[in-house]
This record gives structure tokens, sequence and C-alpha cells, in this order.
């Protein structure tokens, strides 16, 4: 059975909560029955003596850390620190005044006292401004740490000796402030077989050993498996001797859309999982909240509690989700913006057509992968009436709905323009591309009407600082929009002769290959959705 059910709240990537914001989430997370939270901070909260940890980020400084402690204390909810003390680190090693820890662009270098001296420093902070006596001390997706400045100073080491070598130097720090440390497990598989999940148990006995050595606590994080690999990746836990939590998501960061079908279905074969192994901590992770709120994955965070305290009916899960926030439970699982099976190129987790709408209109990558041309726009303008028709039903989250049902228009217009251009200019066909000057005239006025919902929602919970990276991303795409308009006119009124970027033969995204059409890999990467070219 289920004991200790948490969240797990992005304040770090890509914008940093308002504490009311905070304190809103957190408050309907309490409503639902989560024990406790955890705040997810790189490098988003104040470190004294070190002026650039955070710095022109919107850290939080102690005193909002303590604020927030104490609000949850109120509400017998635990506040959980859950920082990176080795790679997730980008932001704050690009500064000079790191040079000497820093390993790679991201990473820690390991083996450096001064490292430690940081570190310690990280957990000292935590230890003054929290309550609890659990910390999460990341650790996740560290590829690097033995390579890079690591390499140059010390020769190719092993790479099992490197990570065992930091878990029990950051374990020791985190004990000394009387923490009991937990870390992601990722590293320590991926170190024994390039990657993390497999049914085979790999790993060879002696990292076992000295890992329980370090005194350090396993977060087992599995968001796309199923009910098998699940049971035998608890098991390989289990050889180290440690408490272990699972940590699952509640699936918003890919994009626009959410995932609530995928996460539903992925939550209940991990509980079961848990449940016959005797784990009692479920953490729900929310790694997404800029792009696609929080609570569009209200749906997946009430069901994980619902199921965890063994209510198996969905039925009677869908009416007390309707009763206790007063709000339909079909109305949330539009978010995930599914498109029918006929037309349908994506895999089970879904994007909302991100790629399709920041792409370039005259040089998109992903063209060649819209099929049945003008179905897609069609599906998705059918999404923008449901999404306001859900917001005149909503009492307490009519903006997001108001926003989405902005993001659905804009795409509806947006998803196969760059197509229709090119074939009207492919045929010479001018009577179309005055069409299509029109067509981009409202896509652009639907652009800036979804930005302008886009930033009150944005700042109606997050701080400032963050919203740059969205006016430079989104300014960028209407930019965009309005010069291949510009382009399109000019070659109407024949002041150019051709446009050069309409030449290109568009090739299939796939390279032809006979495999099944899945969501682009990097769908969550603006850089690389937008254009080919270097940013």
């Amino acid at each position: 059975m289920i004991k200790e059910l948490g969240v797990m709240i992005n304040c770090s990537q890509e914008a940093v909560r308002t504490i009311e914001g905070l304190k809103r989430l957190i408050g309907h997370v309490k409503l639902m029955g989560y024990t406790y939270v955890m705040l997810y901070t790189e490098d988003t909260y104040e470190i004294e003596d070190e002026p650039f940890f955070g710095y022109l980020r919107g850290r939080y400084s102690k005193t909002e850390i303590k604020e927030i402690v104490e609000y949850c204390q109120k509400i017998d909810i635990e506040v959980v620190p859950c920082i990176q003390t080795l790679g997730h680190l980008k932001t704050v090693l690009q500064f000079e005044a790191f040079s000497d820890v820093k390993n790679t662009e991201d990473t820690l270098l390991v083996g450096c006292e001064k490292t430690y001296e940081l570190i310690e420093k990280m957990i000292r902070t935590c230890a003054e401004c929290f309550l609890s006596k659990r910390i999460n001390v990341g650790m996740d997706e560290a590829e690097s740490l033995a390579l890079g400045k690591y390499l140059k100073l010390h020769g190719q080491k092993n790479g099992f000796e490197v990570l065992l070598y930091h878990i029990k130097r950051v374990a020791e720090i985190a004990k000394k402030y009387g923490f009991e440390p937990f870390m992601w497990s990722d590293m320590l598989f991926k170190l024994a077989r390039g990657y993390y999940y497999s049914l085979n148990d790999d790993m060879p006995l002696w990292v076992i050993e000295e890992f329980k050595k370090t005194g350090m606590n396993l977060i087992f994080w599995d968001y796309f498996e199923d009910e098998k690999l699940y049971d035998s990746m608890i098991k390989q836990h289990e050889r180290f001797g440690a408490e272990i939590w699972f940590a699952g998501t509640a699936c918003n960061w890919i994009g626009f859309a959410t995932s609530n079908f995928h996460s539903l279905e992925k939550t209940r074969m991990a509980i079961n999982s848990c449940e016959k192994a005797g784990i009692t901590n479920f953490l729900q992770t929310l790694w997404g909240g800029t792009r696609c709120s929080d609570y569009a994955v209200l749906p997946t965070l009430f069901f994980t509690a619902e199921y965890a305290r063994g209510n198996r009916d969905i039925q009677s899960i869908k009416q007390k989700f309707n009763e206790l926030f007063e709000e339909s439970w079909d109305d949330f699982m539009l978010f995930d913006m599914i498109l029918p099976d006929s037309i349908k190129i994506t895999d089970d987790i879904t994007s909302g057509g991100f790629q399709y709408l920041v792409a370039d209109p005259f040089l998109s990558k992903f063209d060649s992968t819209i099929t049945n041309e003008g179905l897609e726009a069609e599906v998705y303008k059918k999404y923008a009436q449901k999404f306001k028709n859900a917001e005149m039903r909503s009492k307490k989250f009519k903006q997001i709905f108001a926003k989405h049902a902005a993001y659905a228009k804009v795409l509806s217009l947006r998803y196969n323009l760059g197509v229709k251009t090119r074939k009207a200019y492919k045929n010479k066909d001018l009577v179309s591309l005055k069409n299509i000057v029109v067509e981009f005239d409202n896509t652009i006025k639907a652009m800036q009407e979804f930005i302008t919902i886009f930033k009150q929602v944005f700042f109606s919970e997050m701080k400032g600082h963050g919203y740059c990276v969205f006016d430079m991303r989104f300014g960028g795409v209407l930019a965009r929009l309005q010069t291949c308009r510009a382009r399109l006119v000019d070659y109407l009124n024949k002041n150019i002769e051709r446009i050069e970027e309409l030449e290109t033969d568009v090739i299939d995204y796939y390279g032809n290959k006979e495999f099944e059409k899945r969501i682009p890999a990097d769908c969550a990467n603006f850089n690389s959705l937008v254009t080919v070219d270097r940013l």
C-alpha cells in the first residue's frame, strides 16, 4: 500500500513560480491527498556568498523558501528539497565564477575539493530553509561525469569509481546536516549498460557492495515502460540495499499537449508494481508548467491519489474529480489534443503539434510528415471550439482553457500553411498564392492573440524572469511569418523573380525508412524545431 504520495514541482527549467502561484498549486496537491511536495531547483535558490547562483533567473530567496515551508507546515504537507549536485547545472556553470568546478557545460567536476565546498553550501542552505530531513540530491543524466576536464586531469577512469566516489562525498555532506539523502538512480544503470531500463540484471556485484557503503537511497524514475519492466527494475534496485522510491510523471512537458491518457495507464501499472514489491513512496513529477499548465494534468494527479488509496474504479474517480474541483474531467482530458487514428502519426505521447506551430513557414523539415492535407488543420479548428466551450463552463481555470483555445486556433491556420504555399508556388498558381497571403494575415493575427493570452497566463503563475525566452521564441515565429508573407507579396508584385526557399524540394523527414512514424525525438527542443540552421 502506498503510504507517502508526493508531487515534484518544476521550479527551475524555463521559469520560476511566484510564491503565490506555488502556494495555489500546493493547495490543490494537498486537496487531492498528497503528503509531500518536492521543489525542483537546479540553481534557482539563494546561496550565501554565491551571487551568480541563480543570477538573473528569479531564484528563490531564503525568505521565500521559508515562507513556502511555513505555509505547507500549516496545511500539514512536507516540503522536500530537490537539488542538483552533479549534472543539470548548465545555467550556472556558464559563469566564469564557477570555472574551477566546471567539468563540462552542465556537469560539476568530481574529485575537486571546491566542488564539495559548493555542494556543502547548497545543502547547508537547504538545512537552513527546509524542515524536512529528506533531500533529493539529483545526479541524473550526468553522462559526462568522467569526461571533459575530469578526463584531462585524471585520464580515463572507470565511470563507476568516479560516480561512487561522488555519491559517497555528497551523502556524507547531506548526513552532516541531518538529511537522509536520495538520488535519481539512472546513472548507476547507464554506466552498467549504456541505458537505463532493461529486463536483464547486469549490475556488477562490486558496484552494489560499494554503493551500500555510501549511505545513499534511490529514486527509480520511469515514465514510459510497462509493468513487466517495472517489476524487473524494482528487483534490480532492491539489490542495492537502499530505501527505494518510485517516480512517475504527469506528462505535460512535451509541447503544448498533456498526455493524461498515457500517464494514467503508466501510473496504474507503476503503482501495481510498487505494491507487489512493498514500495510505499510514490512520486509524480511535473516537468512542465509553462507551455502546458500543471493544472492541465489534474486528471493524472487525482487518479494517482485515488488509485494509490485503493480506488480502482475509473468512473468513481471521474465522478469524485468533478465533485472536488467542480470541473469536468472530460474537459481537462481535452489538453491531450489527440488526433484521430486516421491521421495520427505519433506514438502514445502527444506534443499538440508544437513542432508545426514554430517551424519555418518556408523551410520546415516537418512538412513531409503532414498527411491528408487539410484534415489535421480541421481537427485543430474543432479543438479551438472545444476549448472555448470548456472555458465557458470552467469556474476556476478559464485562463488555461482560453490559452489552449487560442493555441489551437493559430495551429489550425498554421499547420499546413507551408505545404499549401510550396504547392501553389511550384504550380505557379498565382490566384492561390494571393489567397495564401490572406491566410498569412489571419495566422499572424491569431498568433498575436495567442501570445497575448499566453503572456497573461504565464505572469499569473510565474516570475517574470523566464518570460524573455518566450518573447524571443514567439517573437521570432511571428517575425518569420511576417517575412515570409512579405516575400510572397514581393513575388506576386514581380519585385523578385523567384523565392529561393520555395524552390527546394521537400524530402521525407524519416528518410523513407519503414518504421512507425513517431513524434520527432527533439519535439521539446525549440532550437531544433524552428530551423535546421544554427541559432
